[in-house]
Protein backbone atom coordinates (compact mmCIF):
# COMPACT_ATOMS: atom_id res chain seq x y z
CA UNK A 1 0.00 0.00 0.00
CA UNK A 2 1.28 3.48 -1.09
CA UNK A 3 2.14 5.94 1.98
CA UNK A 4 -0.70 8.81 2.72
CA UNK A 5 -0.05 12.07 4.20
CA UNK A 6 -2.71 15.16 5.20
CA UNK A 7 -1.89 18.64 5.59
CA UNK A 8 -3.84 21.91 5.90
CA UNK A 9 -3.28 24.36 3.48
CA UNK A 10 -4.86 27.44 3.38
CA UNK A 11 -8.19 26.07 5.64
CA UNK A 12 -8.57 22.95 3.05
CA UNK A 13 -7.32 19.93 4.07
CA UNK A 14 -5.41 17.89 1.48
CA UNK A 15 -4.98 14.23 1.59
CA UNK A 16 -2.50 12.66 -0.66
CA UNK A 17 -1.37 9.11 -1.87
CA UNK A 18 1.98 8.70 -3.38
CA UNK A 19 1.19 8.11 -6.92
CA UNK A 20 2.15 4.67 -8.46
CA UNK A 21 5.89 4.76 -9.61
CA UNK A 22 4.83 4.54 -13.48
CA UNK A 23 3.12 7.65 -12.88
CA UNK A 24 5.37 9.68 -10.79
CA UNK A 25 8.48 8.77 -13.12
CA UNK A 26 7.38 10.68 -16.19
CA UNK A 27 6.64 13.77 -13.64
CA UNK A 28 9.47 13.58 -11.80
CA UNK A 29 11.71 15.40 -14.96
CA UNK A 30 9.09 18.45 -15.02
CA UNK A 31 9.16 18.28 -10.76
CA UNK A 32 13.11 18.38 -11.15
CA UNK A 33 13.39 21.52 -13.53
CA UNK A 34 11.39 23.65 -10.86
CA UNK A 35 12.37 22.16 -7.50
CA UNK A 36 16.36 21.51 -8.10
CA UNK A 37 16.90 25.38 -8.55
CA UNK A 38 14.97 26.19 -5.31
CA UNK A 39 16.14 23.60 -3.45
CA UNK A 40 19.64 24.64 -4.83
CA UNK A 41 18.70 28.56 -3.51
CA UNK A 42 17.68 26.91 -0.53
CA UNK A 43 21.43 24.93 0.15
CA UNK A 44 22.74 28.71 -0.31
CA UNK A 45 20.19 29.05 3.00
CA UNK A 46 21.95 26.64 4.83
CA UNK A 47 19.44 23.81 4.37
CA UNK A 48 20.50 20.57 4.82
CA UNK A 49 19.05 17.20 3.49
CA UNK A 50 16.97 16.72 6.17
CA UNK A 51 15.49 19.33 6.35
CA UNK A 52 15.29 19.28 2.11
CA UNK A 53 13.19 16.09 2.76
CA UNK A 54 10.52 18.08 4.57
CA UNK A 55 9.67 19.55 0.98
CA UNK A 56 6.46 18.82 1.37
CA UNK A 57 6.71 21.19 4.58
CA UNK A 58 8.17 24.01 3.44
CA UNK A 59 5.77 27.38 2.94
CA UNK A 60 6.36 27.53 -1.32
CA UNK A 61 5.57 31.30 -1.11
CA UNK A 62 8.94 32.56 0.04
CA UNK A 63 10.27 31.23 -3.42
CA UNK A 64 7.69 32.11 -5.62
CA UNK A 65 9.56 34.75 -7.64
CA UNK A 66 12.48 31.58 -8.41
CA UNK A 67 8.96 29.15 -9.57
CA UNK A 68 7.15 31.54 -12.25
CA UNK A 69 9.75 31.99 -14.35
CA UNK A 70 10.62 27.92 -13.54
CA UNK A 71 7.09 26.98 -14.21
CA UNK A 72 7.22 29.37 -18.06
CA UNK A 73 9.83 27.59 -19.34
CA UNK A 74 7.89 24.31 -19.06
CA UNK A 75 5.70 25.33 -21.89
CA UNK A 76 1.92 26.09 -22.51
CA UNK A 77 0.80 22.19 -22.77
CA UNK A 78 3.31 20.86 -20.04
CA UNK A 79 1.81 23.93 -17.72
CA UNK A 80 -1.93 22.58 -18.38
CA UNK A 81 -1.14 19.41 -17.97
CA UNK A 82 0.93 19.38 -14.73
CA UNK A 83 -1.72 19.88 -12.19
CA UNK A 84 -4.05 17.44 -13.11
CA UNK A 85 -1.04 15.01 -13.30
CA UNK A 86 0.50 15.70 -9.79
CA UNK A 87 -2.78 16.34 -7.69
CA UNK A 88 -4.50 12.73 -9.46
CA UNK A 89 -3.89 11.08 -6.37
CA UNK A 90 -4.92 13.62 -3.85
CA UNK A 91 -8.31 14.55 -2.56
CA UNK A 92 -9.38 17.97 -1.16
CA UNK A 93 -12.31 18.56 2.24
CA UNK A 94 -14.22 20.94 1.49
CA UNK A 95 -16.63 22.61 3.80
CA UNK A 96 -19.67 24.49 2.99
CA UNK A 97 -21.39 27.26 5.08
CA UNK A 98 -23.31 24.73 7.12
CA UNK A 99 -19.72 22.86 8.04
CA UNK A 100 -20.67 19.69 5.78
CA UNK A 101 -17.24 18.46 4.97
CA UNK A 102 -17.17 17.24 1.30
CA UNK A 103 -14.42 15.21 0.13
CA UNK A 104 -13.30 15.97 -3.50
CA UNK A 105 -10.73 13.75 -5.37
CA UNK A 106 -9.12 15.92 -7.47
CA UNK A 107 -8.95 13.28 -10.51
CA UNK A 108 -10.31 15.75 -13.02
CA UNK A 109 -9.84 19.63 -14.22
CA UNK A 110 -13.63 20.26 -13.26
CA UNK A 111 -12.84 19.40 -9.86
CA UNK A 112 -9.30 20.81 -9.70
CA UNK A 113 -11.23 23.80 -10.66
CA UNK A 114 -13.83 23.51 -8.38
CA UNK A 115 -11.45 23.08 -5.42
CA UNK A 116 -9.10 25.72 -6.36
CA UNK A 117 -11.65 28.57 -7.78
CA UNK A 118 -11.51 32.11 -5.94
CA UNK A 119 -9.39 35.11 -4.95
CA UNK A 120 -5.87 33.22 -3.94
CA UNK A 121 -7.21 30.11 -4.82
CA UNK A 122 -4.42 29.65 -7.10
CA UNK A 123 -1.76 30.38 -4.59
CA UNK A 124 -3.58 27.21 -2.89
CA UNK A 125 -3.24 25.28 -5.63
CA UNK A 126 0.69 26.22 -6.08
CA UNK A 127 1.05 25.31 -2.20
CA UNK A 128 -0.67 21.78 -2.47
CA UNK A 129 1.01 21.14 -5.63
CA UNK A 130 4.24 21.55 -3.54
CA UNK A 131 3.05 19.81 -1.13
CA UNK A 132 2.02 16.67 -3.37
CA UNK A 133 5.64 17.14 -4.85
CA UNK A 134 7.02 16.62 -1.95
CA UNK A 135 5.34 13.83 -0.76
CA UNK A 136 6.39 12.17 -3.90
CA UNK A 137 9.41 13.43 -4.58
CA UNK A 138 11.41 14.83 -1.32
CA UNK A 139 13.46 11.92 -0.50
CA UNK A 140 14.73 11.57 -4.46
CA UNK A 141 15.49 15.31 -3.77
CA UNK A 142 17.49 14.84 -0.49
CA UNK A 143 19.07 11.79 -1.59
CA UNK A 144 20.31 13.68 -4.25
CA UNK A 145 22.34 16.35 -1.95
CA UNK A 146 23.56 13.88 0.17
CA UNK A 147 26.41 13.26 -2.41
CA UNK A 148 28.34 14.80 -4.63
CA UNK A 149 28.19 13.25 -8.26
CA UNK A 150 31.65 11.01 -8.82
CA UNK A 151 33.59 12.05 -11.21
CA UNK A 152 34.84 9.66 -13.74
CA UNK A 153 39.20 9.84 -13.02
CA UNK A 154 41.34 12.29 -15.64
CA UNK A 155 42.64 10.24 -18.50
CA UNK A 156 40.09 7.96 -18.78
CA UNK A 157 37.53 7.75 -21.85
CA UNK A 158 33.88 6.86 -21.41
CA UNK A 159 32.87 4.04 -23.91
Amino acid sequence: MLPTESKEIDGINFVTTMLPPLKAYPLAPRVAQIAIPVLQKMATLGLNAKEVAGLKDMDVIKFLPMIEPLLAALGKKENEDLPQKLLASTSADIADDNGNVTRIALLTPEAINRVFAGRGKLMTMIKAMWFVAGVNFGDFFAGGRKSAPSKEPQGTASA
